[in-house]
């Protein structure tokens, strides 16, 4: 009983808190590094011509390691994060990268994805952004959304299921 009392505690408490709904989005540290988006970058003027250097040719057996203020460009510019607001974890399984690569042992970037007209304009937007930025949130379906089967076939006219031929 005890315990019941303190699951409903705990529901309740949930029910209170306000949260925030973002769009989740991430990438793997060589995404960020990856030859095509050092070349975006550096003729975007978002890196120098000595960094984009030095990040394209790290010495053998090293990563290229981006400055805070580089990868928070690239995060947000190429890949759709808010600006400034990522977590960066180490993971320590294999992965699948933006560009399909397997990857082990990466840091792997994950934030809330922008939904300003600037990068829904790139294409590169996922269907949630571009819902969120249209009907100023989430289209969901829930239980008692939508058809149910009895209403289906009464719109079909057959007033069956739909293995019953």
């Amino acid at each position: 009983m005890n315990e019941t009392n303190e699951h409903n505690k705990h529901l309740e408490e949930l029910e209170n808190k306000q949260y925030r709904r973002g769009i989740a989005v991430y990438a793997c540290q060589s995404d960020t590094t990856h030859p095509k988006v050092l070349e975006l970058a550096y003729g975007a003027g978002a890196i120098t011509q000595e960094r984009y250097e030095v990040l394209s040719n790290p010495e053998k057996g090293t990563r290229p390691v981006l400055e805070p203020e580089e990868l928070e460009v690239i995060l947000e510019t190429y890949f759709g994060f808010n600006r400034g607001v990522y977590q960066e974890y180490e993971c320590h399984g294999i992965q699948k990268g933006r560009f399909g690569q397997r990857l082990a042992g990466e840091l792997r970037y994950t934030g809330e994805e922008r939904t300003d007209k600037e990068w829904l304009a790139t294409g590169l937007a996922s269907r949630e952004a571009k819902e969120k930025s249209r009907y100023g949130g989430f289209i969901r379906m829930e239980e008692h959304d939508g058809y149910s089967e009895l209403s289906i076939d009464d719109i079909l006219g057959q007033g069956r299921g739909i293995g019953d031929y």
